[in-house]
């Protein structure tokens, strides 16, 4: 049941990704169908020939550069307060952290094995995990039920 709904939440985050990926076609078309307003506009106001292509030039630096620092401004990483800083002395893991430690050195050693399956797959999961909060719920919700504390078992009434 759980994989069936990861299944039709990955469906719905392809489908999803393949609309941005056409509006950002239309949208990258639109840009360039501007640029080129722009030049032709600078070309009818001003007399020399290289000008145009000058504050064409310098409009698109300005605009990378901006873009440059959003992206430096995204990517930051956010400072956790002092009270939620991880700390090193007594930190014993959550229940089920050998496990998932475990898990990673599995993981690990197929990677090295499969170096370009591991990264494509990584880069799936990862762009599929970013788009769909349906599936980092469905994710967290499937990790929090592998790492709950399971009731200890009764041997002595199994016995009698």
């Amino acid at each position: 049941m759980l994989m069936r709904r990861i299944e039709a939440a990955l469906a719905r985050a392809g489908a999803a990704a393949g609309l941005y990926g056409l509006a950002g076609l239309v949208l990258l078309g639109a840009a360039g169908f501007g640029v080129a307003a722009f030049y032709i506009w600078i070309d009818g106001i001003t007399w020399h020939p290289a000008s145009p292509a000058l504050w064409t030039g310098l409009l698109l630096a300005v605009i990378g550069l901006l873009m440059m620092g959003a992206g430096r401004v995204v990517l930051r990483a956010p400072r956790l307060p002092a009270r939620q800083q991880p700390s090193a002395a007594g930190s014993s893991g959550p229940p089920g952290a050998a496990d998932v430690a475990a898990m990673t050195g599995v993981v690990s050693e197929l990677i090295r094995r499969n170096p370009a399956e591991g990264v494509t797959m990584a880069a799936l999961a990862g762009v599929a995990i970013g788009a769909s909060p349906e599936i980092r719920r469905l994710l967290a919700d499937a990790a929090r039920a592998a790492l709950a504390p399971k009731p200890p078992s009764d041997d002595r009434q199994s016995r009698t």
